[in-house]
């Protein structure tokens, strides 16, 4: 597949995926839907391949000038990406967190080369992460507003391009205009991995090898910015994929905070059960323990996503509440009349539900469980 350039657009046909929401120009890229892109080809241009003439460990080739990451905020996210930019052995990562004990142990583990004392070593960086629960970030970004845009931090050196982690693009991106713009670059993202655990004491350079990671540049921000972020993701092993944000919000609304409601709903029905049936968790076995995997998740989090990303969220929930009414139907049905009257819908919808299912097996990194 040839290289595609980046254009600029303020459309979002089928095929294209333009970027920024208040009718400024912002970088577009093609990409085609039906098969995942390569780095190479999903920012429209060489970036630089991480694989490329190297020998040996790069940490130990001399000479080398390394990028200063800072990342705000290192738990299971930040700290898994601090690790993966360590390890490819092109940056210095430092980072500073509000929990003392969690800046220290992401040093201790190696996520971090140095510890810092307030967000003021953002100004020090060439890119800044901030991979704070999405209920954190106001505060942190009006207070990294402040301290970038700081006359004397400006003089004394260009400014970094600041980037996130949250599930929520609209969202972040409206704090960024409203903080940095115009004059912070900022490019948002959200890699597409992660697990139920949550701290830095789970954090694996690992994480985010392979996976999808979302950018979505805001519309001051300029394609040498985003070229620093492109490289960021690259360099812990991801594909950097731009997208239009609303669009990546309606979409992860359906494939991760839906499943969070979903599983949390389940979880509590069950618990709520037992209180006539004590005996129910002694049959809860591998089915229900996979469906309820992310109800063991951080409930800040959560909530974050549920708050953030709000309206996409109901869309998701009417579609699958139709769904599961659909279904209600069928099952009352059934147990009002004779069930074999029945049987041939029960077993259409169940085998349309596993071809879709093994559909997105086939194209995913996942594997099957």
């Amino acid at each position: 597949m040839a290289a595609r350039g980046i254009t600029k657009s303020g459309s979002s046909p089928s095929g294209r995926a333009s970027l920024g929401s208040s009718g400024g120009a912002c970088a577009a890229v093609e990409y085609n839907s039906s098969e995942p892109p390569t780095s190479r080809e999903t920012m429209g241009y060489v970036i630089g391949d991480a694989s490329s003439n190297d020998t040996g460990d790069p940490r130990n080739r001399p000479g080398v000038t390394k990028t200063r990451a800072f990342v705000i905020g290192v738990g299971l996210v930040g700290g898994s990406i601090a690790m993966a930019l360590r390890a490819s052995g092109r940056y210095e990562v430092n980072g500073f967190d509000v929990n003392p004990v969690s800046l220290r142990r992401a040093v201790e583990c190696g996520a971090l080369d140095g510890a810092a004392d307030s967000l003021g070593g953002a100004r020090e960086a060439d890119i800044v992460l901030v991979a704070t629960p999405l209920l954190a970030m106001p505060q942190v970004f009006a207070e990294l507003g402040r301290c970038l845009k700081d006359g004397d931090a400006r003089r004394a050196q260009s400014l970094p391009v600041v980037t996130d982690v949250g599930s929520a693009k609209c969202y972040v991106l409206a704090l960024a205009r409203e903080h940095l713009a115009p004059v912070v670059p900022f490019v948002g993202g959200h890699p597409m991995a992660g697990s139920e655990t949550s701290g830095v004491d789970h954090a694996s350079p690992d994480m985010v090898r392979g996976c999808l990671y979302v950018l979505t540049p805001a519309e001051w921000t300029s394609e040498a910015a985003v070229r620093v972020v492109a490289r960021a993701c690259e360099a812990a092993g991801s594909i950097p994929s731009i997208m239009d944000p609303a669009d990546h919000d309606a979409m992860v609304a359906a494939t991760s905070h839906l499943p969070l409601i979903i599983a949390a709903c389940l979880a509590r029905v069950v618990e709520e059960r037992s209180v006539g049936l004590p005996s129910i968790w002694d049959l809860a076995a591998s089915g229900f323990r996979d469906t309820t995997r992310l109800a063991s998740g951080d409930p800040e989090m959560g909530t974050g996503m549920l708050v953030a990303n709000a309206a996409r969220i109901l869309d998701a929930m009417d579609d699958f509440q139709r769904k599961f009414d659909e279904v209600r139907a069928l099952v009352a049905a059934s147990a009002d009349t004779s069930p074999a009257s029945c049987v041939d819908m029960a077993r259409r919808f169940l085998a349309e539900a596993r071809a879709s299912r093994q559909a997105w097996l086939e194209r995913t990194r996942f594997p099957a469980i």
